[in-house]
């Protein structure tokens, strides 16, 4: 498969996901999700024209500090368009969120449950 080809297979699966997430998502924030998925890929392609890589984006209110853009879309894509999480049940009163990388997670569950106290650990110092 040329590299042009997966290219394409990647941005229909994208695209796929981003349908869904209109149709189905349960995230009541549908738009400024997807605003900001938009805005770093737009970002990102900035970042190669003019030398500068992307370490930040605003997501929901809270400013995201990450050293990768290409896993923070990952990321982004995993937890807030495709709802990874969305069939949890509601935490008694604590949630333990071990191995939560740069807290995507963690922002994730405290817009599903506002009133639960987080803990999040990642061993990783990056």
């Amino acid at each position: 498969m040329s590299n042009l080809s997966k290219l394409a297979s990647k941005w229909s699966c994208v695209a796929c996901s981003l349908a869904r997430f209109l149709a189905h998502g349960e995230n009541p924030n549908h738009g400024a999700v997807l605003r900001a998925y938009f805005r770093l890929h737009l970002k990102i392609a900035l970042s190669a024209i003019i030398n500068r890589p992307v370490r930040s984006l605003s997501l929901l209110g809270s400013e995201m500090q990450f050293a990768n853009p290409h896993i923070f879309s990952l990321l982004l894509m995993e937890i807030f368009i495709e709802e990874t999480y969305k069939g949890c049940d509601p935490p008694p009163t604590t949630i333990v969120d071990l191995g939560s990388n740069i807290g995507m997670s963690i922002l994730w569950y405290k817009r599903r449950w506002p009133d639960c106290r987080i803990l999040g650990v990642e061993a990783s110092p990056e």
